[in-house]
């Protein structure tokens, strides 16, 4: 067996240091708690280490905190950044040089290639921006705040004295809460008026061969202000739950008058909703059903008319459109005009596509009934046992003179991926 490796700050040279086994995550994690650069390859991580025993201190790329969490943030995004802005700018000059031919009345097809490579450029330099988190990177130089403003160097000072309480980079300071997420954020405590989670959904496609879809929802807290500023101080795929009570607890030392608010949003679609419903019938929290003629039929009018409305709203919209942009003169027969239409006419496409696709499920029959509990009322929804954390409503049309309450047991119905309440009278 090798020798016992001792803590970090109990070597005294390099030489010593390399008499231990050191893997890269080590490396990182020592070059980060000692304010070091921490980004690069073991061999680059080791020279750094090297030059700190010889009294060299090498930072971070980008300096601006010494806080652990703030600098790992900025630090561990914008990698890509050089190369995204080199493509922006070719794109940018491509699609200005394809704007100038069209302004110069040249042939119709010159400038179609300036502005077809340049929109790809551009499209690419923006994904490459989003996905490495560039423009969170630049916000943080400045932080983002509520109605109170603090600059780079109180929000270091605060978060090198605050609380980590271990949940996506939230940390309580003594006059703030600060967070990461889109950018360092900082808002101080007499600023807050509540706080809450919103839950959102996400799909990407992955290449795994297992699996290629992955539905899922992340969850923002949400700090909102005395003057309705609303700063999102972390977002994860975690759920919040003993986070946000720990936060709010802690904000309500400091400013009695904070609210936690619970999330006013209805959830009633999406495959991750599908899913969750899904796992809570194996679980055995639903229990499949059937019901009359009459409820399925009036539940299907309901979906048929809602189709039928957005049909017309999107007819009426795209219509009215084109007779504007027929005032002013546009020509349908050239290029513009050929894809300014396709556009317009995309919306009311895909409303006839989701009045196919209900058509096509109900000739199936793939609908789904399913007898659930209710386990807590909203003044806008309620959340079933097994899925506490999802918030059905009422079909306007069907819902009861007098709404359930807790212990209740209602019908869930399914069509597609749409969910809603249709009754809870099961004699």
């Amino acid at each position: 067996m090798g020798k016992k490796r001792p803590d970090f700050d109990d070597i005294k040279s390099y030489e010593e240091f390399e008499q231990y086994k050191w893997n890269r995550g080590d490396l990182v994690e020592i070059c980060r708690a000692h304010g070091l650069l921490f980004v690069g390859t073991e061999k680059k991580l080791r020279k750094v280490i090297e030059a700190y025993y010889n009294g060299e201190k090498i930072p971070p790329r980008r300096n601006w905190y010494t806080n652990p969490i703030l600098s790992t943030f900025v630090n561990e995004n914008g990698v890509m950044v050089s190369l995204c802005t080199v493509l922006l700018v070719i794109a940018l000059i491509l699609c200005t040089v394809g704007i100038m031919n069209i302004v110069r009345d040249l042939d119709d097809l010159y400038y179609v290639p300036h502005l077809a490579f340049g929109g790809v450029l551009l499209v690419l330099a923006l994904l490459g921006f989003s996905v490495d988190k560039t423009v969170a990177v630049f916000l943080s130089f400045h932080p983002i705040c509520g109605d109170k403003k603090f600059t780079r160097e109180e929000v270091d000072e605060q978060a090198n004295a605050a609380v980590n309480i271990g949940y996506e980079g939230v940390l309580l300071a003594p006059d703030m809460v600060i967070g990461v997420t889109a950018g360092v954020c900082a808002v101080a405590y007499e600023d807050i008026a509540s706080v809450m989670v919103k839950r959102k959904e996400r799909f990407e496609t992955h290449k795994n061969q297992r699996w290629r879809n992955r539905d899922y929802f992340v969850y923002d807290i949400v700090l909102k202000t005395r003057k309705g500023k609303k700063v999102v101080i972390s977002r994860s795929e975690k759920k919040p739950d003993s986070a946000v009570k720990m936060i709010y607890k802690h904000c309500l030392t400091k400013n009695p008058q904070v609210c936690f608010l619970i999330e006013d949003q209805q959830v009633t679609h999406g495959e991750a909703i599908k899913s969750a419903v899904g796992y809570a019938v194996t679980r055995g929290f639903l229990t499949g059903t059937t019901v009359s003629e009459e409820v399925k039929k009036g539940f299907l009018r309901v979906h048929f008319l809602m189709a039928i409305d957005s049909i017309l709203g999107s007819l009426v919209v795209s219509g009215g459109l084109i007779l504007i942009l027929t005032f002013f003169g546009i020509t349908w027969l050239s290029i513009v005009g050929i894809v300014v239409l396709l556009v317009l006419l995309t919306f009311p496409f895909f409303m006839f596509m989701n009045l196919f696709t209900l058509i096509s499920l109900t000739r199936k029959n793939d609908l789904d009934f399913y007898v659930a509990e209710i386990c807590q009322t909203y003044d806008n929804g309620y959340s079933l046992s097994g899925l506490p954390d999802i918030r059905f409503g009422f079909i306007r049309k069907m819902r009861p003179k007098s709404g359930p309450n807790i212990g209740d047991r209602v019908i869930l119905a399914r069509v597609e991926d749409r969910f809603s309440l249709i009754s809870y009278d099961l004699r």
